[in-house]
């Protein structure tokens, strides 16, 4: 069966948003439920769990990257609980408040995008 490339938008949260900016976190492990798939976009939005001073729940930053899943590993094996995935990522593009996604080309990492606002 084909699969149908997909986007993903998921919550990451700031230290794992930062690794895999860097280019130090080249994967993800994720729950098996939405249908990954070798191919599908993952849009990682930094989600900072400790809120504001408004909002007790957490909220998102703004920041964003997105990234092509090139390698999937199913759960059940080696290790991996069932029902879960680890997904081999390439970082494509990367954005921030408001702008819009800038590529990011092989090899090359851009951390000053994201600097934050004293």
């Amino acid at each position: 069966m084909k699969h149908t490339m997909r986007e993903h938008e998921l919550k990451t949260w700031p230290p794992y948003f930062e690794a895999v900016l860097e280019g130090r976190k080249t994967f993800e492990i994720r729950r098996d439920d939405r249908g990954f798939g070798v191919g599908d976009t993952l849009l990682l939005k930094e989600w900072d769990p400790r809120g504001s001073l408004t909002d007790f729940g957490g909220r998102y930053t703004l920041r964003e990257i997105r990234c092509r899943v090139t390698h999937i590993v199913p759960g059940g094996q080696f290790g991996i609980e069932p029902g879960t995935c680890v997904m081999a990522i390439k970082l494509i593009s990367a954005c921030t408040e408001g702008e819009d996604h800038k590529p990011i080309q092989s090899g090359e990492r851009n951390v000053t995008l994201f600097q934050t606002k004293p």
